[in-house]
């Protein structure tokens, strides 16, 4: 059997055996170059369009910028593992094998579970669908943003934060904080509440099991991706209390923010519990699947 990616991250990080003061003030300094960044990025870009009055419609609504410029966070990222922690392309997700099957099933599953959510909703006469006029270059433009989001989201939260607690301590201590880390980066949106606490802590689990399960981050950036595209671009719901999005449909919302998630978002309504649940569940059976095919106790 292959060595699971954690153990082969760990087995490279032992070989730096560099003092944790140092990893800790490295990722201090990239967290601060992302931040500055992409700030200082976004304003500009912002400064840029409220200057010129002519822009064309590329520019009119400007909420994919954030998404697009998560490329910057990305490069640091990658330079960080690469470069500083000297680790291979496997260790942090980004192999080669089945990379495009993968991708192509988490977008499949993103899809899928945000569907489910969104007919259930409707069939419970929470959620009023429309069609709307849209514009299909802006439409695929937010596609490429949420992609490179996903890319770099999942690159930061599953790869490093999991791997590195995995390896200073163990699988399921690096699973909980991540989850937590996940969820409480959003602690500072009004709309956030204890549901939509819940359901992005599940959601952390979630993509730390898949990455486990599926040994890369191609799927579980593809079903971030996925999830954020249908919610914002195909339905036309808020996201994280966004609601300025270019959609195929109007969504709205016909019930209290329990059922719906109100402004921040579906993934605040209790209707996403079970579904997120649900496939957590679905996971764990196949990561024990595996384990058991080649006769390595569950601990």
């Amino acid at each position: 059997m292959k060595k699971n990616i954690l153990t082969i991250y760990k087995e490279e990080q032992n070989k730096i055996r560099k003092p944790i003061s140092k990893s800790l003030g490295l990722l201090l300094i990239s967290i601060v170059v992302i931040v500055l960044t992409n700030t200082l990025a976004l304003e500009g870009i912002k400064a840029i369009i409220n200057f010129n009055n002519d822009v064309n419609v590329l520019v009119e609504d400007y909420s994919y910028i954030d998404p697009l410029l998560s490329f910057i966070p990305l490069f640091v990222i990658i330079f960080y593992q690469k470069i500083i922690n000297k680790h291979s392309f496997s260790a942090i997700g980004l192999n080669k094998n089945k990379a495009i099957k993968n991708y192509l099933i988490g977008l499949l599953i993103g899809s899928l579970m945000l569907s489910i959510i969104i007919i259930v909703g409707y069939y419970l006469e929470i959620l009023n669908i429309k069609q709307n006029i849209y514009n299909y270059t802006l439409i695929a433009i937010y596609f490429i943003a949420f992609t490179i989001q996903g890319i770099s989201k999942q690159m930061f939260y599953t790869n490093f934060i999991f791997s590195e607690i995995n390896a200073k301590y163990n699988v399921y201590l690096g699973i909980i904080i991540t989850g937590m880390i996940y969820a409480l980066v959003n602690i500072n949106n009004t709309s956030f509440n204890y549901i939509a606490f819940i359901n992005i802590f599940l959601f952390g689990i979630l993509y730390c099991a898949i990455y486990y399960h599926t040994q890369s981050i191609w799927f579980t950036s593809a079903l971030y991706t996925a999830f954020k595209f249908a919610e914002g671009n195909i339905f036309g719901l808020a996201i994280s209390k966004i609601v300025n999005y270019e959609s195929t449909l109007t969504t709205t919302l016909e019930s209290d923010i329990f059922l719906t998630g109100g402004a921040f978002g579906i993934k605040a309504s209790i209707l996403t519990t079970p579904i997120v649940l649900l496939a957590l569940i679905i996971t764990i059976l196949m990561i024990k699947k595996e384990r058991n095919k080649h006769g390595i106790n569950n601990k």
